[in-house]
C-alpha cells in the first residue's frame, strides 16, 4: 500500500495555491492538477515537498494551457482550519 502522509498538510500545493497562481477559478482543472501532484508524488517522480510541488504544478498547468500569473509564495500556505 502506498503511504502519503503530508499531502494537504501545508507541505504540498492547494488548491487555493493553484487557483491563486494561475488566476483561475475553481473548477474541474483544479482537481486535475491536484490529481496529477498526487500521483507524481505517491510514485516517486517528486519528494512531498512544497517546492517540488509547486514547481511541476506549474508544468501541469502549463500542460492544460495555464499561464502563471503569480509567484511562488515565499512559504508553503498552512491548510484552512475553520
Amino acid at each position: 500500500m502506498r503511504r502519503w502522509i503530508a499531502y494537504g498538510t501545508g507541505n504540498s500545493v492547494s488548491g487555493e495555491v493553484i487557483m491563486e497562481t494561475f488566476d483561475i477559478k475553481p473548477g474541474r482543472v483544479v482537481g486535475d492538477i491536484k490529481t496529477e501532484i498526487r500521483e507524481a508524488i505517491l510514485e516517486g517522480e517528486i519528494h512531498n515537498e512544497f517546492d517540488e510541488a509547486f514547481a511541476f504544478m506549474i508544468k501541469v498547468g502549463e500542460k492544460h494551457g495555464l499561464k502563471q500569473v503569480k509567484p511562488k509564495p515565499d512559504v508553503a500556505p498552512l491548510p484552512d482550519e475553520s
